[in-house]
């Protein structure tokens, strides 16, 4: 189909298979021009000899922005470019165009409004009618020269709203694709990327194979989306092992955060660019999937420390630490809604606030009601108010029915704060704390018995009583009757080369082994039993809830206090049962090394200060 028009320089205007070899001159062939119902408008072609006289060639839809095809839609052709896109020889100097107006929904009129503006102020109009076909515009990005391809994909694209969608047009969608296995197929590398997490909107976590030049930074390292974005990634990248077979020594297993500002939902198709000092480029394709749930995000993260690294901080600081602590904040979710319920005449003037973070755990609850129902500080003369919080939605309700039995069968007063979602221990510790009307608090674990009877006065009186107490605790019993805790310190980490790690040197020992010398000063105490007062609490902050799950918020806040010029105790005269509990060691374990190293890096200058200080 042609459309010929004088005009001003007598432009030459074809469209769809319509001959394009005629004499040279200006001239501007739409190769393709084709509306995708419910997606918008696309089209491509070439524009050759255009005099300096016109200055825009614009395609004006009815609403919506104009598109200068000269400026914002033109690409240089090579000559190795024309074969690709049906331009004739004696076309000469030629520009290719191709575009993607989303959208149009009601204003598609069987094609497209064109204007010629000339530099002497004439407006020429021409209506280009649709080719009935866009497959055009797949072939000329599948021939043309990869560089160039990456270009015409990029400027289709520019558009496209993607921050609107959750995905790209199907049919544009298998454009890129093709695109994309293409230039996958002309990789020369030998490495690759093994898995890609995508972390929301803020970036991508990366774990693949890259040959050792590129691994120790002889090479820059470009993360290009097929739509243009380019993230230059700091190099070398952290090495991590190979979590199968051993790696061939030409390769080196790496991990990496990269940071994507507002990365969209059709942002999939993207490349790892080595470019190495000679100049050359390969290009490594992947794809960036959907982002999975927070929590298994957050287990993608930490299995990045499984096996541990030999030097372990560059993947916790540019890998696992961006990537877990923003699954963790997502986990999370908002702040949660509390719904308090009493069973009982809860004291209105406790001395202590008796707070207990069941973790999903409720069944725990009858054992402690038992034994409190035996000591006369929880019932004729009850010293404390005690609160469960149940931070677990799934068992609310099953929550309700145990808390009326219990009291029914015992007579101890208790309130539960019930969480419509958790955050952990440390969080459900501060909303227990919100909760409570005691002036002193007491947080005490779940899987905490009493040995005897009338200990929590005799924490009260010791707490009262010691010089400076910001923490106390108390001593910890295994089934058996031996140490579990006696107070807490650190000591250098044996696989976290600078950091401190936690450490119980009573652990294991018999029960009588320190319990002649009263209360002493520690660094740290668990949360398993820790007394606080609570104006004390307040201003330390209450515990820290960026650690995963709640760990080390008990070490953070008896290091807080103590940088206040306040002191931690263990008095050991009152012992508890620490009961051990079953769990996923390996994904324990994890938690407990990200906590660690959270942990150790916040107080790494503080904890030296606090040893001499116990020690002394």
């Amino acid at each position: 189909m042609t459309m010929d028009h004088p005009g001003p320089v007598g432009l030459t205007i074809t469209s769809g298979d319509a001959e394009a070899s005629a004499a040279a001159g200006p001239r501007l062939h739409v190769a393709a021009l084709d509306w995708i119902p419910e997606t918008g408008v696309t089209g491509a072609g070439w524009l050759a000899h255009l005099p300096q006289a016109i200055a825009a060639v614009t395609v004006v839809p009815e609403n919506g922005p104009r598109l200068d095809l000269l400026r914002e839609a033109g690409l240089p052709v090579t000559p190795d470019l024309f074969g690709a896109v049906g331009i004739p020889p004696q076309a000469g100097a030629s520009r290719v165009f191709v575009f993607f107006l989303p959208g149009m929904r009601g204003q598609w009129r069987g094609g497209l409004r064109l204007e010629i503006r000339y530099h002497g102020g004439a407006v020429e109009d021409r209506f280009i009618a649709a080719t009935g076909d866009h497959s055009e515009i797949g072939r000329i990005i599948e021939l043309a020269p990869v560089d160039q391809a990456l270009s015409l994909a990029e400027r289709l694209l520019a558009r496209w709203d993607g921050a609107a969608a959750a995905a790209l047009p199907p049919v544009v969608e298998d454009w890129m694709a093709r695109l994309h296995q293409r230039i996958g197929r002309q990789s020369h590398s030998i490495g690759g990327i093994d898995e890609v997490v995508r972390v929301g909107t803020d970036g991508m976590l990366l774990r693949g194979r890259l040959p050792v030049a590129a691994a120790e930074g002889t090479a820059a390292i470009t993360l290009v989306s097929i739509v243009g974005r380019r993230i230059a990634l700091e190099t070398p990248l952290p090495t991590v092992p190979e979590t199968g077979s051993a790696l061939p020594q030409e390769l080196s297993g790496f991990a990496v955060f990269a940071a994507v500002p507002a990365l969209r939902p059709d942002e999939r198709f993207w490349f790892f660019e080595l470019a190495a000092s000679d100049g050359t480029i390969d290009r490594l394709p992947f794809l960036c999937p959907a982002p999975p749930p927070p929590l298994r995000g957050l287990e993608a993260a930490l299995a990045l420390l499984e096996p541990m690294p030999p030097d372990p901080q560059p993947v916790m600081e540019r890998a696992v630490a961006p990537a877990a602590d923003r699954f963790w904040l997502a986990t999370r979710g908002g702040a949660p809604v509390a719904t308090s319920a009493v069973y009982g005449d809860v004291a209105g003037a406790p001395q202590v606030s008796l707070i207990v973070p069941l973790d999903g755990r409720i069944d725990r609850m009858r054992h402690q009601i038992a034994q409190f129902s035996n000591d006369p500080e929880f019932t004729s003369a009850a010293i404390a108010e005690i609160i469960f919080v149940v931070d677990d939605a799934s068992v609310t309700e099953e929550s309700r029915r145990l808390s009326k039995s219990l009291y029914d069968n015992y007579g101890v007063a208790f309130r539960t704060v019930a969480l419509d979602h958790g955050q952990g221990w440390a969080a459900a510790g501060n909303l227990g704390a919100d909760a409570g009307a005691g002036g002193v608090l007491l947080f005490l674990g779940a899987d905490v018995l009493p040995k005897r009877s009338r200990w929590l006065g005799r924490l009260l009186r010791s707490h009262r009583s010691l010089d400076h107490c910001g923490v106390l605790g108390c001593q910890l019993l295994f089934e058996d009757g031996s140490i579990r805790h006696g107070g807490i310190t650190f000591r250098i980490a044996t696989n976290l080369h600078g950091l401190w790690e936690e450490h119980d040197a009573a652990a294991g020992l018999p029960s009588d082994f320190a319990r002649e010398r009263g209360a002493v000063p520690v660094p740290a105490v668990t949360g398993a039993c820790l007394m606080i007062n609570r104006t004390v609490f307040r201003q330390l902050g209450g515990f820290a809830e960026e650690y995963l799950f709640g760990g080390f918020a008990d070490y953070d806040l008896c290091l807080a206090a103590q940088v206040q010029g306040l002191r931690v105790y263990c008095d050991p005269e009152v012992e508890l049962y620490h009961l051990a509990t079953a769990g996923e060691a390996r994904w324990q374990e994890q938690l407990t090394r990200y906590n660690r190293w959270k942990h150790s890096r916040k107080w790494h200058s503080v904890i030296p200060t606090v040893l001499a200080a116990t020690e002394a």
